[in-house]
C-alpha cells in the first residue's frame, strides 16, 4: 500500500512537471549547439595555426637547404681553386723526348715566322720598286707631252729653247715619302690577311676552295654563214671549233672575291660542315636530276626506234589476204545461226529472228493477189437486200 501510494504522488508530481519539460529540453540543445559550434570554432583556429606553422617550417626548411647548397658549392669551388693552384704549384714532369718535340716546334715556328718575314720584305721591296719605275715612266710621259707641245708650238715657246724643270719642294718630298709609308703599311696589312685567308682556306675548305681562281668555260661556236663580198648569192659556211679563251692567272689584288667563300669563312666550324654537307647532298641531287632526264631520253629513243622497227617489219611482212567467200548456212544445222554461252542472249536472238520472219510473212501476204472465185459482182444499191440486225447472245446461245 505504501508502494503504491508512493508510485501515486510521483505520478501526480510528474503529470505536474510535464508542462515545464519541454523548454528545458529546448535550452538544453541550444546549449549543446553553442558548445559545438564554439568546438567548430576552435578546431578551424587550430587548422589555420598548424597550416601557418608547416608552411613555415618549409619555408625554413627550403632556406636552409639553399644556404647549404650554396655552402657547399662554395666549398667545392673552393677545394676545386686550391687544387688547381697545387697543381699549378707543382712542377711539370716531362721526359727528354718530350722537350725535344717542343724546342723542335718552336724552332720551326721561328723559321716559319722568318720565311714569312723574308717574304713580306722581299714583295715590298718589289712593290717599292714597281712604284718608283710608275713614278718614273709617269715622269717620263709628262715631259714627253711638255716637249710635244713645245715642238708643236701650241704654248708660244720657240723649240730651241727647252722649259727649265720645275723646282721640286721639300714639303712636297716629304708628303710624297709619307704617301709611300702609309701605302706600304697598307700593302703589309694586305700582306698578312691574305695569309690569313690562305691559312684558314687551307684548314677549314680544302684544296677545293681555291681564291681567285677563274672558272674555265668553253665559249661554244656553230656553223655560221660567212657572206662573201664577191659572190653575194652563195653563202659560205666556215666550222667554228670550241675555243678556249686566254685567262690571265689572278692575283690577290686583282681578284675579285667570291661571295660564297666569304660567306663560308664567316661561319663557325659546326655551320660550315652543315652547309658543305648541305651543298654536296644539292650537288649530288642534281647530278642525278640531270642523269634521271638523260636516262628518260634514251629510253624514248629506245622505244621510238622500237615502234618503227615494228611498224617496217609488219610492213614488209604484210600479205594480202584473200576475203572467204560468203556462204549462205542452212536453216537447220549448227551454222542456221550463231550461238551464244548465255542462254537469256540467246532467247532475244531467237525472239528477233522470230518477228523478222513474221514481218517478212506479212510484208509477202499484203502484195498476194486473191483468186477469181472470190470476186464477185455487186449489185445496184437498189437491188441489195436490206441488211439484217446482228444476233442478240440470247439467239446465240440458244
Amino acid at each position: 500500500m505504501v508502494h503504491e501510494r508512493a508510485r501515486r504522488v510521483k505520478s501526480s508530481q510528474s503529470a505536474k512537471k510535464a508542462p515545464n519539460a519541454i523548454p528545458s529540453r529546448a535550452a538544453e540543445i541550444l546549449k549543446e549547439l553553442e558548445l559545438l559550434n564554439w568546438h567548430k570554432i576552435k578546431n578551424e583556429a587550430a587548422l589555420k595555426s598548424a597550416l601557418i606553422k608547416s608552411s613555415k617550417s618549409k619555408q625554413q626548411e627550403i632556406l636552409q637547404i639553399t644556404l647549404s647548397n650554396e655552402q657547399k658549392a662554395r666549398e667545392r669551388k673552393l677545394r676545386i681553386e686550391a687544387i688547381m693552384e697545387e697543381e699549378r704549384i707543382k712542377p711539370l714532369h716531362l721526359n727528354p723526348g718530350d722537350l725535344d718535340h717542343i724546342k723542335d716546334k718552336h724552332r720551326e715556328d721561328e723559321r716559319k715566322l722568318e720565311s714569312d718575314t723574308q717574304r713580306h720584305v722581299i714583295q715590298l721591296r718589289k712593290l717599292r720598286q714597281k712604284f718608283a719605275e710608275r713614278e718614273s715612266l709617269q715622269a717620263r710621259n709628262r715631259r714627253f707631252q711638255q716637249e710635244r707641245k713645245l715642238l708643236t708650238g701650241r704654248n708660244g715657246i720657240s723649240s730651241t729653247r727647252m722649259p727649265p724643270p720645275d723646282p721640286v719642294h721639300p714639303n712636297q718630298i716629304a708628303e710624297n715619302l709619307h704617301i709611300v709609308g702609309s701605302s706600304s703599311k697598307s700593302l703589309d696589312t694586305l700582306i698578312d690577311l691574305e695569309t690569313r685567308i690562305q691559312r684558314l682556306e687551307s684548314k677549314s675548305i680544302g684544296k677545293n676552295t681555291s681564291f681567285g681562281k677563274c672558272s674555265r668555260q668553253f665559249i661554244h661556236k656553230t656553223k655560221q654563214p660567212i657572206p662573201r663580198p664577191c659572190i653575194p648569192s652563195k653563202k659560205g659556211l666556215r666550222t667554228l671549233y670550241p675555243t678556249r679563251p686566254h685567262v690571265t692567272p689572278s692575283t690577290f689584288l686583282t681578284a675579285i672575291p667570291d661571295q660564297k667563300l666569304r660567306q663560308i669563312r664567316r661561319m663557325t666550324d659546326r655551320q660550315r660542315r652543315h652547309y658543305l654537307q648541305i651543298d654536296k647532298q644539292s650537288e649530288e641531287q642534281r647530278r642525278t636530276r640531270k642523269q634521271d632526264v638523260v636516262i628518260a631520253q634514251w629510253l624514248e629513243q629506245k622505244r621510238k626506234a622500237a615502234v618503227t622497227r615494228k611498224r617496217i617489219a609488219s610492213n614488209q611482212n604484210r600479205k594480202q589476204r584473200v576475203k572467204p567467200p560468203k556462204v549462205v548456212a542452212p536453216l537447220v544445222g549448227a551454222a542456221s545461226g550463231r550461238r551464244i554461252t548465255n542462254t537469256h542472249m540467246q532467247k532475244l536472238e531467237n525472239m528477233k529472228k522470230g518477228i523478222d520472219q513474221r514481218r517478212n510473212l506479212l510484208r509477202t501476204e499484203a502484195f498476194k493477189v486473191a483468186p477469181l472465185r472470190f470476186y464477185r459482182p455487186l449489185k445496184p444499191r437498189n437491188e441489195r437486200l436490206p441488211r439484217l440486225p446482228p444476233l442478240s447472245v440470247s439467239c446465240l446461245r440458244t
